[in-house]
């Protein structure tokens, strides 16, 4: 069955999008034109022009749009959000995001099973006409198949891939919107295989009417963390699957305090981890990784609870309840316009701006 049999479907009320990300938008599109409600994973879209024609068509519709990122639905996103609106940490003028993995499989080199042997399947098995969709046409490749990460005909690499958690991470807890600014530079540096995506990126988004500069910084070389870092006048936050505060040794707030020795800089004066002890219950690079950042459970009354359940279940009582959830597609629409940013920067090797006049990035 395809995507569109299934549209077609007036049983079906409303539908989950897990693929490659080149199909992200056009499904997108497609159901809200069919009146279903989505689910989709992210990142929201692959181009710029998809991200448009699929806004326009959510926002034309009825239906309820859920970006799938989970952060919100965490007890440790609850908790950051109270320390920034209580203003713990005073002015923040930049935030470090990065990402560390050093694996083939957190490489996105997935073809080849533990044997070394490359993974099951052929075009009599996989309808490679329909996985392609409308990215340029190509013979079979089980590379290309299991590894579409890789390549910019189907993703764009780190920023679509994990930059995306960390941006709805930024922009849920403090509504930075599309940035003014984006410069992107990098290359392949280690992993010298046919990819096009960058193994080592920097992106500097820059919002000057904010006062404010989100850095993001990724290696698939090192597997160093550096965490997630709101950076302050008076205080630090690093927040992931706990949180920690270290205050600033030049606070003006926290002056009097470090002076006297009540507050020491040199350590966090605050920490929060409800999770203690679950990222060792994890097997994999990536799922480590993802749990670290606070991506995968939350803890609740002492019981563990996954948080794309949660994310789900807002999804589903909106829908019942005509409300709207926290990943909706406005914000799904300033993660696409931030993403496209820093990808045609890469791309093209230059500064891009976004013109929010007529709404489209130059």
């Amino acid at each position: 069955m395809t995507y569109q049999e299934m549209l077609d479907d007036k049983d079906i009320d409303a539908i989950m999008i897990a693929t490659p990300d080149h199909h992200h938008a056009p499904i997108t599109t497609a159901a809200a034109k069919a009146g279903k409600h989505v689910y989709c994973e992210k990142s929201p879209t692959h181009s710029e022009e998809q991200l448009y024609e699929m806004y326009d068509a959510v926002k034309n519709s009825k239906i309820v749009y859920q970006l799938g990122h989970q952060i919100t639905q965490s007890v440790i996103f609850q908790q950051a959000k109270d320390i920034i609106k209580k203003d713990i940490l005073g002015k923040i003028s930049l935030i470090e995001t990065t990402t560390n993995r050093n694996s083939a499989d957190g490489a996105w080199i997935r073809h080849l099973d533990k044997n070394g042997n490359i993974k099951p399947g052929d075009e009599k098995s996989i309808d490679w006409a329909q996985w392609l969709g409308d990215a340029p046409k190509v013979p079979f490749s089980a590379e290309r198949y299991y590894n579409w990460t890789k390549y910019f005909d189907y993703d764009i690499g780190l920023i679509g891939q994990l930059f995306t958690h960390e941006f709805d991470s930024v922009n849920q807890l403090l509504r930075i919107g599309i940035p003014k600014s984006v410069v992107s530079s990098g290359g392949i540096y280690y992993w010298k295989d046919n990819r096009d995506m960058p193994d080592t990126l920097q992106c500097v988004f820059e919002y000057p009417d904010r006062e404010l500069t989100l850095l993001y910084s990724a290696t698939l070389g090192n597997s160093r963390s550096r965490g997630r870092v709101f950076m302050g006048h008076d205080a630090s936050m690093e927040i992931g699957s706990a949180i920690s505060i270290t205050a600033d040794s030049e606070s003006t707030r926290y002056k009097k305090q470090i002076e006297s020795g009540l507050i020491d800089p040199s350590a966090p004066m605050v920490s929060f981890n409800p999770n203690r002890g679950s990222i060792d219950a994890v097997t994999s690079a990536t799922e480590k990784y993802y749990a670290a950042r606070g991506l995968t459970t939350t803890t609740i009354n002492g019981v563990t609870v996954d948080v794309t359940y949660l994310h789900i279940k807002e999804w589903i009582d909106c829908i019942r309840n005509g409300k709207t959830p926290s990943a909706d597609i406005e914000k799904a629409f300033e993660e696409g316009i931030a993403c496209m940013m820093a990808h045609k920067s890469y791309v093209e090797k230059r500064r891009t701006e976004w013109d929010p006049v007529n709404r489209k990035i130059v």
